[in-house]
């Protein structure tokens, strides 16, 4: 999503990715999926006769694309000729926070690879988008911040116990 709100596949890994809540609606008009972020800005694209695009603040739509498009062809996020200063404000907003968003397909083969330390200068990201470098972030996250670590490494405690549970208890 956010690759086609950008109409760019080659995201800055030096940029940290806001934290966002993903929404899919199914409409009377199409289906409906969003990025949301905490400050109740928001992105969506609406398929349905084409695909369109818009821009809400608060659930108050405050940018609508005149058109659909497809890939790789200038958007909402884009294309920021068309706009008035105040939509703009909103879209490089959100172009800022959406250029930044990766997605990563983990390998198993790839998480077990060696990787290189990450320097202090540049930004933690993977080394591809199938997980290579695993190990390299998680030295990175706990020498530049052991907090965040050690939130990490509670979260996936409870995943992981979690996913225990839910073997051994259908195995019963």
């Amino acid at each position: 999503m956010a690759q086609f709100a950008a109409a760019d596949f080659g995201p800055d890994p030096n940029e940290l990715p806001a934290p966002f809540d993903p929404r899919l609606d199914y409409e009377r008009e199409g289906t409906s999926i969003a990025v949301q972020y905490g400050d109740g800005l928001s992105y969506r694209i609406r398929s349905g006769r084409g695909i369109h695009e818009s821009v809400w603040l608060n659930a108050q739509e405050v940018v609508k694309a005149t058109s659909t498009r497809g890939w790789n062809v200038p958007g909402v996020l884009k294309d920021s000729a068309r706009h008035e200063s105040a939509e703009m404000a909103y879209i490089v907003a959100l172009r800022t926070r959406m250029t930044a968003a990766t997605m990563v397909r983990f390998d198993a083969d790839n998480l077990r690879a060696p990787g290189q330390l990450i320097p202090e200068a540049k930004g933690i990201a993977f080394m591809d988008e199938r997980g290579t470098g695993l190990a390299s972030v998680y030295d990175a996250i706990i020498n530049r911040d052991s907090e965040s670590f050690t939130q990490i490494q509670s979260e996936v405690r409870i995943v992981s116990n979690n996913a225990q549970s839910q073997t051994w208890g259908s195995s019963k």
